[in-house]
């Protein structure tokens, strides 16, 4: 017989429990719960890319989960979780008799959460920059925009004191901006059908002068391009690194891992079947480009 169906054990394993401080496994019972709903988020933000919108959705979604299980309001208690509840059911225990500390770390989660991403309205406002969220329909099309343009005027349009008193200096200006996000919308719709790196690369390879037209849009599209949303490449790269400096290769200077690490990052998946050819087409044709600019 299995040592897990051993009816020995089965008594044996209750006996511990039941010998358990009830708080101990109050707590334990408690975190199974909460970490589900925080894996949730982390799984999210694990991937290789997360759209914007989905920060502010996740967030959203995980502080108002953590408060409805552990928190609750003034006229709605808490519902405790799936273990935690079924384990309050089995032994009788109430609401009123469960130690403060749940509420009180549930409520320190949330507000971690909320200091970390302080801005989720920002990184959800520069979605609009992202060609699969255009609007379909035409009716639609002459608002599209139009809020999340004035929460980044809002935010970035506006001088004003950071949290540790330095000056954050005016960015734009708000009616240049609103402006030229009528034309900028119009534009967008070539690229309905790309996704956001393909589409704005395509946008500035066919219009070399659209950043000297439109040098705040490009600006915030350039933002919205960058932020680091997910923590899975960077996670990759350092995974990457332990392999390329081993013990065997211990001598291998910084410049060398840099550039291994590069090509790691920004190289083809196949470098068999890798068009090298094109490759510097492209390249030329870009260095040739940007020497006409500079004229």
């Amino acid at each position: 017989m299995n040592n897990a169906e051993n009816p020995r054990d089965k008594i044996q394993a209750s006996q511990m429990v039941n010998n358990l401080d009830p708080n101990f496994i109050i707590s334990t019972m408690f975190l199974v719960d909460l970490m589900y709903i925080l894996s949730k988020m982390i799984k999210i933000f694990q991937r290789d890319h997360i759209d914007l919108s989905e920060v502010k959705n996740s967030l959203e979604t995980t502080i108002s989960a953590i408060e409805a299980q552990f928190v609750g309001t003034d006229d709605i208690s808490p519902i405790y979780g799936t273990i935690l509840r079924q384990y309050m059911e089995n032994n009788n225990i109430l609401s009123d008799h469960l130690p403060s500390f749940i509420s009180k770390f549930a409520k320190a989660i949330v507000k971690a959460l909320q200091n970390r991403f302080p801005n989720s309205e920002i990184y959800n406002a520069l979605r609009i920059f992202d060609p699969k969220f255009l609007s379909q329909r035409e009716s639609d099309f002459a608002y599209y925009g139009d809020n999340e343009i004035n929460i980044l005027v809002e935010y970035f349009g506006n001088g004003r004191l950071t949290g540790s008193g330095e000056n954050f200096p005016t960015y734009f200006n708000e009616t240049d901006l609103k402006q030229k996000w009528g034309i900028i919308k119009q534009i967008m719709k070539s690229i309905r059908n790309f996704d956001f790196v393909k589409g704005w690369e395509h946008i500035w390879n066919t219009k070399p002068h659209f950043t000297d037209d439109y040098p705040i849009v490009s600006k915030l599209v350039r933002l919205a391009l960058i932020i680091p949303l997910s923590n899975a490449h960077v996670e990759r790269v350092f995974s990457h690194h332990k392999l390329t400096k081993t013990k065997l290769q211990n001598r291998m200077n910084d410049d060398t891992l840099n550039m291994h690490l590069m090509i790691f990052s920004n190289g083809p998946d196949d470098f068999h079947n890798f068009d090298w050819k094109c490759a510097y087409d492209y390249w030329a044709n870009q260095h040739i480009r940007r020497a006409n600019n500079n004229i």
